[in-house]
């Protein structure tokens, strides 16, 4: 998209949860767990990854009904910029995060809506490393999403920068999403239960309690609100 003029907002948001009850169900399934070595596990849904990381089969790249404890996220820095008269818009967000111990592959929350173009994980010291994204298979495990690297995730203390693109859809009260009131377009927000997923990738649980900062692109002559402080306006 490309604007005449843009305007930027930031706001700063507190410690919150993204969801409330996302994959907090209270059956009995149990979920699969994900494959740290090159060896099979019990697999409940395969991704579809078009390649998968070195030494580890393909069917074990599977979508749990929970996201591993292993990775924590730390903080989202996160920038949208969108248009109330644009069904497309595009984001670039950057999440420092913890990893616990080694794997082959991490998993995020990302709604069909969006599309991850780029991923790239750093860590002082060592070279980027750029990740594939691969979005699970199985209809039920759509919205997770693998992301992994020629040689496995390392732990400690990184860096995950993400850039994607997105739709609007209209009237659709989940995410991000456009509605027109008398002859006006507006975008709106819904986040709960399972839906701050459809406007970000994002470890989208409520034991991931994370602050965040979003900063909003839009139009010069559009006005950009939030429940939260601005702490920065500018061109």
């Amino acid at each position: 998209m490309t604007y005449a003029g843009v305007r930027t907002a930031s706001f700063l948001i507190g410690i919150v949860a993204l969801a409330q009850g996302a994959g907090c169900g209270t059956g009995t399934r149990t979920p699969a767990p994900v494959a740290t070595t090159g060896a099979a596990v019990p697999a409940q849904r395969p991704a579809d990854p078009g390649g998968a990381p070195n030494g580890v089969d393909p069917a074990a790249l599977v979508a749990s009904l929970r996201l591993p404890r292993s990775t924590w996220p730390k903080g989202y820095d996160l920038r949208l910029r969108l248009s109330p008269d644009e069904e497309r818009f595009t984001g670039r967000v950057v999440v420092a995060l913890t990893v616990e111990q080694q794997t082959p592959v991490m998993w995020l929350h990302a709604g069909e809506n969006l599309r991850i173009t780029t991923a790239v994980l750093e860590r002082p010291g060592l070279p980027a490393m750029p990740l594939t994204a691969a979005r699970a298979a199985d209809p039920e495990f759509s919205e997770s999403v693998a992301l992994f690297g020629a040689t496995p995730i390392p732990p400690g203390d990184l860096t995950l920068t993400l850039a994607y693109e997105g739709t609007l859809p209209g009237r659709d009260n989940r995410g991000a999403y456009r509605q027109a009131e008398r002859g006006e377009n507006y975008v709106f927000t819904q986040f709960e239960a399972t839906d701050a997923r459809r406007a970000f990738p994002c470890f989208d649980e409520p034991a991931f309690q994370t602050p965040f900062r979003l900063t909003l692109e839009v139009p010069e002559a559009e006005l950009a609100f939030a429940n939260a402080p601005q702490t920065h306006l500018g061109q």
